[in-house]
């Protein structure tokens, strides 16, 4: 969890060089202004939207996936979403400080 965390992170305080490994995944060999400029929005929905500085479970996405899945199983319904996740490693990690301090590093 710790290493999840670190890489969040360090997507977030290092946007040229996550833009690069994001080109390079991609396999997006120009560098045309166009497709800098969708790296760089889809960069910056990925930083601010998807990837929270803190990871915990979403309860909303967990009843989205229940949702689909109670579609072919109607017993899936009686389950509360909660019961899918266990959000003790993300809370200890976050009350211990940890997650800040990744974020407080100097050069961030």
């Amino acid at each position: 969890m710790k290493g999840y965390i670190e890489g969040i992170a360090s997507f977030k305080r290092n946007k040229r060089e996550s833009i690069e490994i994001m080109q390079k995944k991609l396999r997006i060999q120009s560098q045309q202004e166009r497709d800098m400029r969708y790296l760089e929005l889809s960069y910056n929905l990925l930083a601010s939207t998807f990837y929270n500085e803190v990871p915990y479970p979403s309860v909303r996405a967990i009843q989205t996936i229940m949702d689909k899945l109670a579609e072919e199983d109607p017993k899936i319904k009686e389950r509360d979403p909660k019961s899918f996740s266990d959000d003790s490693f993300i809370k200890e990690l976050d009350d211990s400080g940890f997650i800040k301090t990744l974020y407080s590093r100097s050069g961030s």
